[in-house]
């Protein structure tokens, strides 16, 4: 992981652009702060968040992929450490 993707993990999820209102209730909802968080999540994680269908999978790919991330990501124990789920 480069060191830039590294910093976008510490990123707070109220700090996203674009986000949704709806995608961030349910991230929130679900107890999740940090984009090093959310990467953790599969799809199918996000859509058996409650409430969360596909348009806010959609809104969250289509942001995370901006950043060069994706959903599913394998972080290193360190990171696991920083944004447990």
């Amino acid at each position: 992981m480069d060191p830039r993707q590294e910093v976008l993990l510490h990123m707070h999820l109220d700090d996203l652009p674009d986000i949704s209102v709806r995608a961030y209730n349910r991230l929130k909802k679900a107890g999740l702060e940090y984009v090093g968080q959310l990467v953790q999540l599969t799809e199918e994680g996000i859509l058996s968040l409650p409430a969360a269908g596909p348009g806010t999978l959609a809104n969250l790919k289509r942001i995370i992929e901006k950043m060069d991330l994706a959903f599913g990501m394998q972080l290193s124990e360190e990171l696991q450490k920083s944004f447990p789920l």
